[in-house]
């Protein structure tokens, strides 16, 4: 994720470090998407969890 700044009116958009500024906003309409793409990297990421667990049960 980058951080620039709109042309038009000068605000900050974007963010640093996968993180959104706190002032900005998901914008489905730029890319069709039903949810941010760090929803679907968080999920992996428990997933993974869960599995390692339970391998490490066995």
């Amino acid at each position: 994720m980058e951080e620039a700044k709109c042309p038009e009116c000068h605000a900050r958009i974007g963010g640093t470090n996968h993180r959104l500024l706190t002032d900005n906003a998901q914008a489905p309409e730029m890319d069709n998407a039903e949810r941010p793409i760090w929803d679907n990297i968080n999920a992996d990421r428990e997933l993974a969890l869960r599995l390692q667990q339970q391998l490490d049960e066995f």
